[in-house]
């Protein structure tokens, strides 16, 4: 038999790591991006498709998080830098996740959202609020949260932008 077993806690420790990666990564994925999106929305985006379409897509060099609602759609494109950093996760850790997974419970596929633990459940989304403010905290700046971020750019985007503008916004 060539299988390979892994030690338990060592998935354990990887799997620490990767969720503490991911955890800065959620407030870079939602300051830089334009408008920012609600936290439910940022936090149920999905890399690959199954029942519903994927919301990363990667566009003139550019990966782009669209989601389209039935009022409205939703697309912020993401930083270079910030998507180089989130792609090479996808590429890289995620098959490890899911390889730990599989050695937990065979058959089992790893979740379709980006910010999920290991189990398949979606961070809360308090979550983004509450790694927002540990940012803030970090960089010794006033302590935001997401409703903060959003009210910032609307005020930006009726002070700045005319009437005409605004409607290429949404």
């Amino acid at each position: 038999d060539r299988s390979i077993i892994l030690y338990p806690k060592a998935m354990n420790i990887y799997e620490s790591n990767a969720q503490e990666f991911l955890k800065p990564l959620l407030v870079l994925c939602h300051i830089p991006g334009g408008p920012p999106l609600r936290a439910s929305e940022l936090l149920l985006a999905m890399w690959f498709n199954n029942a519903r379409q994927r919301h990363l897509f990667i566009w003139e060099k550019l990966l782009m998080i669209y989601q389209s609602r039935a009022y409205k759609n939703n697309i912020r494109f993401i930083l270079k830098a910030i998507s180089n950093l989130l792609l090479l996760y996808i590429v890289f850790v995620l098959p490890l996740r899911q390889l730990f997974l599989r050695q937990q419970k065979p058959g089992a596929l790893i979740s379709p959202y980006l910010w999920a633990k290991l189990d398949g459940t979606v961070w809360v989304n308090e979550t983004l609020s509450a790694y927002l403010h540990k940012a803030c905290t970090r960089a010794k700046v006033p302590c935001l949260y997401t409703s903060n971020w959003r009210q910032f750019a609307a005020s930006i985007t009726k002070e700045k932008f005319s009437a005409k503008e605004q409607a290429n916004f949404d």
